[in-house]
């Protein structure tokens, strides 16, 4: 029997079958990487079936799932979901970079609006994103930009706030959140800062995972043996991806522990 935790008195009750269509409602956990993943599949005590990672309690049933990086690869999984699983809510769980100064590693984001590369806005303060319609009331600190490539430099990342207000970026949000508007599934964001505005991240890391989501130790040993000058950057990047992957899985658990309550009701 899995649980939500050993302080939790409301369980997951784990299945090791695929979720099939007309099936109880499922809280979906998506993330680009197993990095970001893994230990919020732990806090849960989820099990491994076919792909995903599992667990039911009588109200819900959690399926979690790896979608590799990039907008297209995140909502293409979502929709091979969606074929399987009456989704009640999604949960988009994941790494951002910081763009707004200030914003320190392992920050949770208290994400309202998120925005794309062309400053279309998706507003999602009631659950379900719909597009903005008073641009007034957003503020740079509760907005998320998605872009569709790895933001690796401060210059990069102040032009990028300037340009869109925008306090933090990601790859994937916003085009989730487009694909659970136009189903009207209520979408959740939670994003913690992985790098701060003033910090620089080699090129060369975005080879160091793949794109199904999962690190690439070869290239990184490749790129290290090129450049020896790397190890302290990839010890810092290591370090920090641990400390925000387990600070998701604290918030991500009272997401879905709120969610598990209110399909009991």
């Amino acid at each position: 029997m899995g649980s939500l935790g050993a302080d939790e008195h409301q369980e997951l009750i784990v299945t090791v079958t695929e979720p099939q269509p007309g099936d109880r409602k499922t809280i979906t956990i998506l993330a680009a990487t197993s990095i970001e993943l893994m230990p919020t599949v732990q806090a849960l005590n989820l099990k491994s079936a076919g792909g995903l990672w599992i667990g039911e309690s009588p109200t819900a049933r959690v399926i979690a799932k790896v979608t590799g990086m990039g907008p297209t690869s995140a909502a293409a999984a979502l929709l091979r979901l969606l074929d399987h699983a009456k989704v009640a809510a999604i949960l988009n769980i994941g790494f951002a970079g910081g763009l707004e100064r200030g914003l320190t590693v392992g920050e949770l984001l208290d994400i309202r609006w998120i925005i794309n590369a062309h400053d279309e806005v998706l507003d999602i303060r009631s659950g379900v994103p719909k597009g903005a319609e008073n641009l007034i009331e957003r503020t740079p600190l509760r907005s998320l930009l998605s872009v569709d490539y790895v933001v690796t430099s401060p210059i990069a990342k102040r032009r990028l706030y300037e340009k869109h207000l925008a306090a933090s970026v990601d790859m994937e949000s916003y085009q989730l959140a487009k694909v659970a508007g136009s189903l009207k599934i209520p979408f959740f964001p939670v994003r913690v800062v992985s790098d701060p505005a003033d910090m620089a991240m080699p090129i060369e890391a975005a080879r160091w995972v793949t794109p199904e989501g999962e690190p690439d130790k070869r290239a990184a040993c490749r790129d290290l043996l090129r450049r020896p000058t790397l190890l302290p950057v990839m010890l810092r990047l290591n370090k920090n991806a641990k400390l925000c992957a387990q600070a998701l899985a604290r918030h991500t658990k009272e997401v879905v522990r709120r969610e598990v309550s209110r399909q009991a009701q």
